[in-house]
């Protein structure tokens, strides 16, 4: 309950010291109970279980992420046809086409970034 201490007097010291504190018998009586449950380490709580839950919920939001662009564009063609017609056969839509390209590659890229160093 006193974690690993190298001797008994120590760990006497430590329950004679803090038995009046009621903050630190609730956190003794909290890493206790962390330490007894699956998936623990004596250091703490380890999240190692849920990284793979945490990665694969990122990834499916910057999927989504990248997708939405489509989905709009598709249905904005499927509604008002005319719309999207202008925006291939004017020079300016295309230049816009293509800075809108650039801009869903650079955000794919920097969430691609981000989901690799949260794994770390």
């Amino acid at each position: 309950m006193f974690g690993n201490f190298s001797s008994a007097r120590a760990r006497q010291s430590a329950q004679r010291e803090f038995a009046r504190d009621k903050r630190f018998r609730i956190t003794l009586a909290s890493s206790a109970f962390h330490a007894s449950q699956p998936g623990q380490t004596e250091k703490g709580f380890s999240i190692e279980p849920l990284l793979g839950a945490l990665t694969s919920e990122a990834r499916a939001s910057a999927a989504v992420l990248a997708a939405l662009p489509f989905v709009v564009g598709a249905l904005i063609f499927f509604f008002n046809h005319e719309l999207m017609a202008t925006l291939f056969a004017d020079p300016r839509g295309r230049f816009m086409l293509g800075v809108a390209c650039l801009s869903l590659v650079a955000g794919i890229t920097v969430m691609a970034v981000m989901i690799k160093r949260s794994v770390r």
